[in-house]
């Protein structure tokens, strides 16, 4: 069986920082599960695992970045760790419509959130301070 909208991970989602990439790969094996139990039927069992684990994931993920980002005095360091409270708060708030049974929908929405969170904070935001890290550490 196909399953549509995997993501296959590549070279083209590496940002050079291998402890960074290794975190990034294990978020989207998480977002595959997710995808794979949505395509054989109800995901629904999974999500009370997936919260735990994304939560587990958010926490260690993010104050590794910071730690990271802090120690190279990356400029744009107060903007970004504002975006991580905003991811976890808005995985909290899908766990708790999700414990709340209060969405028929809440893995699509789960899914649209992992995904955000994928393609635009880990390779748009996150591209960017590896950049700078990148540059700092060659000059």
């Amino acid at each position: 069986m196909h399953i549509p909208d995997l993501i296959d991970w590549g070279p083209r989602f590496e940002l050079g920082i291998d402890s960074i990439d290794q975190q990034h790969r294990a978020l989207v094996n998480m977002i595959n599960a997710l995808q794979t139990a949505m395509a054989f039927g109800d995901s629904r069992p999974l999500l009370d695992q997936l919260f735990t684990d994304l939560a587990a994931y958010a926490n260690s993920h993010f104050a590794f970045e910071h730690e990271l980002l802090e120690s190279v005095q990356f400029p744009g360091l107060r903007e970004h760790l504002t975006k991580h409270e905003r991811y976890k708060n808005r995985l909290q708030s899908l766990k708790e419509e999700f414990l709340g049974k209060k969405s028929f929908l809440i893995s699509t929405k789960v899914k649209e959130f992992l995904r955000e969170w994928f393609y635009q904070h880990v390779l748009v935001e996150d591209a960017q301070f590896a950049s700078y890290l990148t540059n700092k550490i060659n000059s």
